[in-house]
């Protein structure tokens, strides 16, 4: 008799731990593509997420020559975009799990490929490759890519954030697109709307050393294809106390030339850190003290106290088709523990 239990014991545990496997399915992808792409022609490209949570996923798709160079890029917002970015918030799962791409081979390239597919939520990514493809190129592109390129094929593209403060110092990070086999020299800077002045410095890592941002920064990049880094900005001491929307631009040349061979421009705004006066501080201060002595509250939220900041989360509706799936192995573990129990009842 003490064999039997023993035997429906283990047989309850190990239907419990069924019922956590298929729950706890890996997530995965479907990922539809053309075997063969031509460089210069538009090719579509599907994604589909499996076993995801009910969220908002960010997607990027990257598309590399065996080197593991970009090659490719991808329509966002009414313009082609460098994959080096991520699509935010493209993928719903509680409306959709499937979503379609428009991508295009801007470098000329032939020979074997591979996309690389991330998708990201929050903190948290999940990454998935390598997907092979070959790459042609038609007849009327057939030169070679230091005959097709010309200096006005370069492209660079910013990313930073879009406020700082006026005190602060603050990252850009840089993709430079079709260089040629050269160094390059890089003048990133802030300036006024309405005219020219230079209101920033730039650190210069080599130097080990902050300069005015009128100076170019000598062998910033070098070599031939995409390249990528990343500098330093801060306003300039003469204009601390100057906040508001500001023109930040990016010159390339090549090394120690006087003309430049790329220019980006962007804006960025500049915004006024507020500073207390010693009074207001200690008047802030008192109250705060007085708050914590007076007891806590499930509805008090004191100032600078992490604990109390509530963060308000999105709402996500399931289903009902979604609620049977997740429910129903929980209903049909608890139905065969009910049987077995039924049965040892029977037999003691």
């Amino acid at each position: 008799m003490q064999r039997k239990n023993c035997w429906y014991l283990g047989l309850i545990f190990l239907l419990i731990l069924l019922a956590g496997i298929v729950h706890g399915e890996n997530e995965t992808i479907s990922f539809q593509y053309p075997e063969n792409i031509s460089f210069g022609e538009t090719f579509s490209i599907s994604l589909n997420l499996e076993n995801f949570s009910l969220s908002t996923y960010d997607i990027k798709i990257d598309l590399l020559n065996l080197s593991g160079a970009r090659i490719a890029r991808i329509w966002n917002n009414e313009e082609w975009q460098s994959t080096f970015n991520y699509l935010n918030s493209w993928i719903n799962t509680s409306l959709n799990n499937q979503s379609s791409f428009q991508m295009n081979i801007t470098e000329l390239y032939e020979g074997e490929a591979y996309f690389n597919i991330t998708i990201r939520e929050d903190s948290k990514t999940w990454k998935f490759g390598s997907y092979s493809v070959n790459v042609s190129i038609p007849e009327t592109n057939q030169q070679k890519p230091e005959e097709n390129q010309t200096e006005t094929d370069i492209e660079i593209e910013l990313e930073y954030d879009e406020e700082i403060y006026n005190d602060e110092e603050f990252n850009v990070d840089l993709d430079f697109f079709n260089l040629g086999n050269y160094s390059y020299d890089l003048k990133i800077y802030l300036t006024f709307n309405n005219n020219d002045t230079i209101i920033s410095e730039t650190y210069n890592e080599e130097e080990e050393k902050w300069s005015s941002s009128t100076y170019y920064i000598e062998n910033f990049i070098r070599g031939k294809g995409n390249k990528t880094g990343d500098t330093i900005l801060r306003i300039d001491s003469d204009y601390l106390n100057f906040y508001g929307e500001v023109r930040i631009r990016v010159k390339l040349r090549k090394n120690n030339e006087t003309n430049s061979i790329a220019d980006v421009e962007k804006k960025i705004k500049i915004i006024e850190r507020e500073i207390k006066n010693d009074e207001e501080s200690i008047n802030q201060e008192q109250q705060e003290t007085q708050n914590i002595s007076e007891g806590s509250s499930e509805n008090t939220i004191y100032l600078n106290n992490p604990k109390d900041i509530k963060r308000q989360e999105s709402k996500i509706y399931n289903s009902k088709t979604q609620y049977l799936k997740e429910y129903s192995i929980y209903g049909f573990s608890l139905f065969c523990v009910l049987i077995i129990i039924l049965l040892i009842t029977r037999r003691i």
